[in-house]
């Protein structure tokens, strides 16, 4: 849980923390399964008239290797992105007394006996989002907690696409499902039940051929084992204007988080510093030159010069829990991000900005967090990437 004491250690303090990790067992969540589904059989059933391809559909967009990266530290991606690109993130679909639990590896469904959660009803079905922070924290510590409700944001943002195409009708019950024997960091952050009469066969299209599909597909980070090294690429001033319109629609449908961008390397359009909500405005004009000012470390294998946008997402303190903040900050994140690979754009998740300077450059109060920040720039597949089919 992220409360007001996990911010004042982990928010603008966070590089002043000695990292302590947990040595805790990485056995499988789920025992031994009671049969398998073929991803393949699912894929080849889902023209039928007859069949739903829902299940299909959620591992397809949310866990399912649909990249390889031959030239970044993370070979194997799929199209909702994690820290470290750890399989961090589990959808778990919960039919009556069983549940399916997918394996991207070996891209099949593990078929379980339901005696795993608590809270649920035998004859409904669920979704269910798992955090398993238990390799993350290895490398960040109580940090992961923070990385892991990001990774869930991009996540559900995935999800609630699948849903919304096939019409699934749903509500959360987040906080009346818990774990029949609970595991050190491993955590429900969503949860929701589907409507009891709900029909699985209402879409009638195949949604991974819809044109936004494209756009799922092409969002990259554009990682390079060689480093963060991003080339300058000049924007026309009439894609820009496209662009804000769209991040200024996604702004609007997140209420309470704010979203401000620095910008640069747009014809015609004064670089500096942008807040972006119903209108846009300037909140100060500067150079290409603070680029080492808003980095905490600029290391001589970063180079962030050749970027358009460096779009960063706050919230107000309120002393109460954050957890949900962090859940729709990588929300929008993952929003912003299909939205510049509309556009050819690569978006890269980044933490290590310097939290004090980024507050002067936007004159943000002492009572502003700044969750999160999308770093936006031209995609040459500077990865080397494969698609696979």
């Amino acid at each position: 849980m992220i409360d007001q004491n996990y911010l004042n250690k982990f928010g603008e303090n966070r590089y002043n923390q000695m990292i302590s990790t947990s040595i805790i067992t990485d056995e499988p969540l789920f025992e031994e399964y009671k049969d398998i589904i073929e991803m393949k059989f699912l894929k080849e059933m889902g023209g039928l008239a007859s069949w739903s391809s829902i299940i299909y559909d959620l591992y397809y967009y949310l866990e399912m290797i649909q990249r390889i990266d031959f030239f970044s530290k993370y070979y194997f991606h799929a199209l909702s992105p994690k820290a470290r690109n750890i399989s961090s993130v589990k959808l778990i679909f919960v039919h009556k007394t069983h549940l399916f639990v997918y394996d991207p590896l070996t891209d099949r469904i593990h078929v379980h006996e339901q005696n795993y959660f608590e809270g649920l009803d035998p004859e409904k079905d669920y979704l269910v989002i798992l955090n398993d922070n238990r390799q993350l924290q290895r490398f960040y510590g109580d940090f992961s907690c923070m990385l892991g409700l990001l990774n869930t944001g991009h996540f559900l943002y995935n999800l609630e696409h699948v849903l919304q195409a096939h019409q699934i009708r749903t509500k959360e019950i987040t906080q009346k499902i818990s774990f029949s024997a609970p595991k050190e960091q491993v955590t429900i952050p969503y949860a929701i039940e589907i409507a009891a009469d709900q029909e699985y066969h209402l879409c009638k299209e195949d949604i991974k051929q819809q044109a936004v599909s494209k756009e799922f597909m092409n969002r990259t980070s554009e990682q390079n084992i060689r480093g963060d090294a991003v080339t300058g690429v000049v924007l026309p001033s009439e894609v820009h204007t496209e662009i804000f319109k769209a991040f200024q629609s996604a702004a609007d449908s997140y209420p309470g988080i704010k979203l401000w961008c620095f910008v640069d390397h747009v014809l015609d359009v004064e670089s500096g510093f942008y807040q972006i909500s119903q209108e846009v405005s300037l909140v100060k004009a500067e150079s290409q030159s603070v680029y080492k000012e808003l980095l905490q470390e600029y290391q001589d294998f970063t180079n962030l010069e050749g970027m358009n946008y460096w779009l960063f997402l706050t919230f107000e303190k309120n002393k109460q829990k954050y957890d949900q903040y962090f859940v729709q900050i990588g929300r929008i994140a993952q929003h912003l991000s299909v939205i510049a690979a509309r556009y050819g754009l690569a978006a890269r998740g980044m933490k290590n900005y310097n939290d004090l300077n980024v507050k002067k450059k936007f004159n943000l109060t002492d009572e502003t967090i700044i969750g999160y920040s999308v770093n936006i720039f031209e995609a040459l597949n500077t990865s080397h990437s494969l698609m696979l089919k």
